[in-house]
């Protein structure tokens, strides 16, 4: 191995951000770029300056009249000590924060929460 840290969660959340933009006509799903990883202390101070806080969700889902927060990770990846702060802040605060492995979990979340789709539910076996 080379030292570099492979890029897991990108494609699945590419995968997600395609998915809910097709299904979800009524939704506006954004990303949070906050970094990703290591950043130049230049860039990282600039970030942090202007908005950047550590552990906030990956993707932001808004439909009318209410939104929620997700966090994307790789099958078997975890939330950073900043993460599992920043989401139980969320949540004190009322809001919905899910983390997703893929997109079913997506799916599912958003279910779960109400988000209007134009993809026809698959029915239980």
């Amino acid at each position: 191995m080379t030292g570099k840290r492979r890029d897991l969660e990108s494609p699945i959340q590419a995968a997600i951000v395609e998915f809910v933009r097709a299904g979800y006509p009524s939704a506006l799903l954004f990303s949070v770029p906050n970094g990703g990883g290591k950043l130049a202390k230049a860039t990282a101070a600039k970030l942090k300056w202007t908005g950047l806080y550590a552990g906030i969700p990956d993707l932001i889902i808004t439909w009318p009249g209410d939104w929620g927060l997700i966090e994307v990770k790789s099958p078997d990846g975890v939330l950073s000590p900043e993460q599992r702060d920043a989401h139980a802040l969320l949540r004190g605060q009322g809001h919905k924060v899910a983390v997703v492995r893929s997109v079913d979990d997506t799916e599912n979340i958003l279910a779960l929460w109400g988000v209007p789709t134009r993809i026809i539910q698959r029915l239980a076996a």
